[in-house]
């Protein structure tokens, strides 16, 4: 196992890349197909809300591959993402956990893409933050 390895090569840009425009297929078979017809997101239709992820996800990986920071990996930076992903995973479990028994208590009438991107965001953000805090601390 090499000591450290860089993370931009062009394999995982074209894998990148294939995967951003798939999910701009996925949105336009969707509209063709008039599947998800109602409101979704602030977007008329579910297809057109897939189609902006795509492009969103397009520019990302271009403004990566533009960026000239070369970014390597090395174990001790694996180690601290395992670490982050299993405290990460334990909260995520702890707030469905505690979801489950309000919702017990209180019914709770968010919709469920506001539920779920509400906790996308709680995981990214609890990942970046115990991530920090291990990598000061280690």
């Amino acid at each position: 196992m090499p000591v450290s390895r860089k993370i931009n090569t062009k394999k995982n840009i074209k894998k990148k890349y294939a995967a951003a425009i798939g999910i701009i297929l996925i949105g336009i078979i969707f509209e063709l197909l008039e599947i998800g017809g109602n409101q979704f997101a602030g977007f008329p239709t579910i297809g057109l809300w897939i189609i902006f992820t795509g492009f969103i996800t397009l520019s990302i990986v271009s403004m990566s591959l533009i960026s000239k920071k070369e970014k390597i990996v090395d174990e001790r930076m694996e180690h601290i993402g395992y670490k982050a992903s299993r405290i990460t995973a334990l909260l995520l479990i702890l707030l469905l956990f505690l979801t489950m028994v309000i919702d017990g208590i209180y019914t709770l009438n968010t919709p469920y893409y506001m539920y779920a991107s509400f906790l996308i965001c709680f995981y990214l953000f609890s990942y970046l933050i115990s991530y920090k805090i291990i990598e000061r601390n280690n």
